[in-house]
């Protein structure tokens, strides 16, 4: 740094000024006097003084302790991913097992409650031509107005973690509505828009804008594959 560019303090002594200045142009000086390192004392955050070496042994134990933190996230992350690929798995085994249309659903169902901790799970088909006939699986009329300001999910061909309305809740999950307090959207489709896929927690903080999608759209696409078997 500069002479201009060093802060100067008020009533600063021109004896440590020249020192630090020296210093500062001299960073070896302490490789030619090591010595020194053990006889210099600086304050600590904690009171009383320590040792150069001392210090700096401590500051590198805290980047150490901090580098440790972000090495055990890493790795629970690692574990969390592979616990969630194991159970990707799982659903596109049980998806390809399902027979018929009804059996998807309940597939759908079975595995988001039990294997991914859903509290609510929705699935609406948007009515067309090749749904086989006699199918319980619920679906949504076409110009259907309860389900209009659902639509625009279906629009977006993207998974969504937007908050849902009471009304839309209550469309989607009945009695259950008021206790889901956040909600993941799936939009099913394959050559033509199949419809959604709701999933509803009653943690506020599981689901959340702005959360990654990536896995929510890998699900929605083994579920728009397996219904595009049974619907055409």
């Amino acid at each position: 740094m500069s002479e201009q560019g060093r802060p100067r303090g008020d009533g600063e002594d021109p004896q440590e000024r020249s020192v630090a200045d020296y210093l500062h142009t001299n960073p070896h000086f302490f490789e030619r006097h090591l010595d020194l390192l053990e006889e210099l004392r600086v304050p600590h955050p904690a009171g009383g003084a320590v040792s150069l070496i001392e210090r700096q042994v401590q500051r590198l134990q805290h980047e150490n302790h901090k580098i440790k933190g972000k090495l055990l996230q890493m790795v629970e992350n690692a574990r969390e991913n592979e616990r969630i690929n194991d159970r990707m798995h799982g659903l596109a085994l049980a998806l390809m097992e399902a027979d018929g249309l009804d059996e998807v659903a309940i597939t759908i169902d079975d595995v988001f409650r039990n294997d991914f901790n859903a509290d609510a799970v929705a699935l609406r088909l948007l009515e067309r031509e090749g749904i086989p006939a006699g199918t319980n699986t619920p679906r949504v009329p076409v110009g259907d107005p309860a389900f209009a300001p659902l639509y625009r999910f279906v629009e977006r061909r993207k998974p969504d973690c937007e908050r849902l309305n009471e009304v839309e809740r209550r469309h989607l999950f009945g009695e259950q509505a008021g206790r889901i307090a956040s909600t993941v959207v799936i939009p099913l489709h394959g050559s033509a828009d199949y419809g959604l896929l709701v999933v509803g927690s009653e943690d506020a903080d599981r689901f959340h804008p702005g959360q990654g999608t990536l896995y929510l759209e890998r699900m929605g696409e083994l579920i728009s594959r397996a219904l595009r078997r049974h619907i055409g």
